[in-house]
């Protein structure tokens, strides 16, 4: 042939797979095509796709995150000439985020959701799973956001002592772990100097050595062991 096939486009990719299509010939200029994957110039695949008006193609058993060059040829007797592209396959965790779900004034009640979106190439009730502080915890909670991610959620309950808490999420494609990570960070120590002065007869006035550690501070007013009153500043006073 003496065209290449023109408007080669990568229409899709995970993990692990790429599709691509391009611009069919007539069945007078092509008896089919030879579609060549290389990577750092080492030949990954050569598949070849009978007839002419076949111009889609989805590669499998593609290495995660990896960028595969991507070769397009017509044949009838001899190859004609080359379309290329170059195409990333994704990686298997896209992110790792915490929600803050309860109000942080809430202390015996504080929650986390932690969000781990990976890709639909694994099953995530099998393949994905958490560990809390060196804790295993399966995963029973995912959605799918669309063709190519799945949300997987954990739900996350502090210490209110204030120990850090280190959440991983692991998914496992072909044998390999891959995992991202989120730390929810407690101070190493409490508020200094914190000290109280009487306004009137029904206020107070609480201060207290900011730190650089922390977003903000809660503070909890009990009388007589039961709890009046919690609130929360970002200020170093109250």
């Amino acid at each position: 042939p003496a065209t290449a096939p023109s408007s080669l486009t990568e229409v899709n990719n995970t993990a692990t797979t790429i599709t691509v299509s391009w611009t069919a010939l007539n069945s007078s200029d092509a008896d089919g095509y030879v579609v060549n994957v290389t990577s750092d110039t080492d030949t990954v695949q050569t598949v070849q796709v009978e007839g002419s008006s076949n111009n889609t193609i989805t590669l499998n058993g593609l290495n995660v995150e990896t960028t595969y060059s991507i070769t397009v040829r017509a044949y009838q007797q001899l190859l004609g000439p080359a379309s290329t592209i170059s195409v990333q396959t994704l990686p298997v965790i896209n992110s790792i985020n915490w929600t803050l779900v309860s109000s942080i004034t809430q202390l015996s009640n504080t929650q986390y959701y932690i969000d781990c979106l990976t890709t639909t190439d694994i099953n995530p009730s099998t393949d994905v799973y958490w560990l809390v502080n060196g804790v295993m915890k399966s995963n029973s909670n995912y959605s799918s956001i669309d063709v190519l991610t799945y949300n997987n959620t954990l739900l996350v309950y502090p210490d209110p002592l204030g120990v850090s808490i280190n959440v991983t999420c692991i998914a496992m494609i072909g044998g390999v772990n891959y995992s991202q990570s989120v730390i929810l960070h407690a101070p190493s120590s409490p508020p200094n100097n914190v000290r109280g002065f009487i306004l009137n007869g029904t206020s107070i006035k609480v201060n207290w050595t900011n730190s650089s550690e922390t977003n903000g501070y809660v503070i909890e007013y009990t009388t007589g062991g039961v709890t009046r009153n919690v609130v929360s500043t970002s200020e170093d006073e109250i």
